[in-house]
């Protein structure tokens, strides 16, 4: 399963890669919706998306993303001003523009499940797609993460 939800990753980043904009890669946790879906027994491959919620920004992720290092990346989350007016709607656009991607993706290739767990799958079947790997310094309030198993 691990290589599975490493292959959700990986196109998850060319998502954003495509976009020319900047991302972290933090570990699964199991403290989200995803928790479930990679319990042992359950195993079912999972990706997602985080813009930050309670985390506290470092000066290298400030120097990537903007905003105020050593303070949570969304000083609203979980309290009164949580609300949908606080959305940044680049962000969000940025987030959704790398779902698509990803799910477009998945949905042209041929045998997903080959894909997603045959790691002998990507090279006798897909052709890498050049990527822009210059990445644009986005300024925003709270950066893109990708989680990893």
């Amino acid at each position: 399963m691990k290589y599975a939800c490493t292959q959700i990753q990986k196109t998850l980043e060319k998502g954003f890669a495509s976009q020319n904009v900047n991302y972290s890669i933090v570990p699964f946790t199991g403290r989200s919706d995803y928790g479930s879906f990679i319990e042992p027994g359950i195993d079912i491959p999972a990706g997602a998306l985080s813009s930050g919620g309670d985390g506290i920004k470092t000066t290298e992720e400030r120097a990537m993303y903007g905003g105020l290092a050593n303070a949570a990346f969304d000083t609203c989350y979980h309290q009164a001003c949580d609300t949908t007016d606080n959305i940044d709607q680049t962000v969000l656009g940025q987030m959704a523009n790398a779902a698509v991607y990803t799910l477009e993706k998945f949905m042209y290739v041929e045998d997903l499940k080959a894909f997603l767990y045959d790691d002998t799958y990507k090279a006798k079947n897909d052709k890498e797609e050049p990527v822009n790997s210059r990445k644009r310094r986005a300024v925003r309030r709270n950066p893109i993460h990708l989680f990893n198993p």
